[in-house]
């Protein structure tokens, strides 16, 4: 895939790389302690269905903003645009999209990060605490040039977007203007070739699009595509979380194709308001001893929010 004409057609495709460039905040991981062990221990990190999380609108939402704005209006304007670069092929492109972004759209997992800012960094967010690991979490404050990724990782990382349906409508006119001004070097790309670029920028918009009630967590992900690009390095497995058996994404830092020491990923553990804060805290140091990260001691510190545990 050409990173230089997927810049040029699809809007804003980039702009998520200035923003982690920032040095004004930190990207967390909120999670249990339970997994923090595992992923100490198996040094790898899950990526998580999109079916699973706690917004059931997850890639719906974003899907009905697709739907109405391709739909709107009578004058086709998409199909006619696409007609006009390859003849008689609007309808072949909509039947592709309609069958891949269905087929899907249940198979986009990934992982889950918050945007912190320096306030936060000793002792996390309050809604963050209530909504994940409840009673034994962790956050791990991460190296963000981890996530500064080369599109031929085919690992990709977004920015979760909020935005009310007339901005993505804006965005999707912008998308059709691109594809009119760079249709020749469109053209030279192929149909197949256009039809798979097109399809890869909707399921990582879809995957990025959040009802706005969930705003606050400042959410970015890091995007798995398994159909369309399954990696040696990121492995199918199933494991039972919360009592429920569910099929995960496993990246292996190890045999990543560029590796990745824990030591140099986590810069910070945070643990969050729990009954058992020091048993949490003992426990984790001796498996961040383990798992080689020098020094754990230095990179460990308990949350201050006096939250109750019930």
């Amino acid at each position: 895939m050409s990173k230089e004409l997927y810049g040029k057609i699809f809007p804003n495709a980039f702009s998520d790389e200035k923003d982690l460039s920032n040095k004004d905040f930190q990207l967390v991981h909120y999670t249990s302690a339970e997994a923090l062990v595992s992923i100490l221990r198996n040094k790898s990190f899950w990526l998580r269905p999109t079916y699973n999380m706690n917004d059931y609108t997850e890639v719906i939402h974003g899907l009905d903003f697709l739907i109405r704005s391709y739909n709107n209006g009578s004058d086709f304007t998409f199909r006619k645009t696409i007609n006009s670069i390859f003849p008689n092929k609007g309808d072949d492109l909509e039947k592709f999209l309609n069958e891949n972004l269905h087929n899907n759209k249940n198979d986009i997992f990934v992982g889950c990060f918050s945007q912190h800012k320096k306030e936060e960094d000793l002792f996390g967010r309050l809604s963050m605490w209530r909504a994940y690991g409840r009673g034994a979490g962790v956050a791990l404050i991460l190296n963000k040039n981890f996530f500064q990724l080369d599109s031929s990782e085919v690992l990709f990382f977004s920015k979760v977007k909020y935005d009310d349906e007339s901005i993505f409508k804006k965005e999707f006119d912008q998308l059709v203007e691109n594809i009119k001004k760079y249709k020749e070097d469109i053209r030279k790309l192929g149909f197949e070739g256009f039809a798979s670029m097109i399809l890869v920028y909707f399921l990582i918009k879809l995957s990025s699009q959040k009802h706005p009630g969930f705003k606050e967590e400042l959410e970015w992900r890091l995007i798995h595509l398994p159909r369309v690009f399954p990696l040696k390095h990121v492995l199918e497995s199933v494991h039972i979380i919360s009592n429920l058996p569910q099929r995960v994404y496993e990246i292996d830092f190890v045999k990543s194709p560029f590796p990745v020491t824990l030591d140099s990923l986590i810069k910070r553990v945070v643990i969050g308001p729990c009954k058992d804060g020091l048993a949490v805290y003992d426990s984790i140091l001796i498996e961040m001893r383990k798992a080689g990260i020098s020094e754990p001691y230095k990179k460990i510190v308990n949350s201050t929010i006096p939250l109750r545990i019930d």
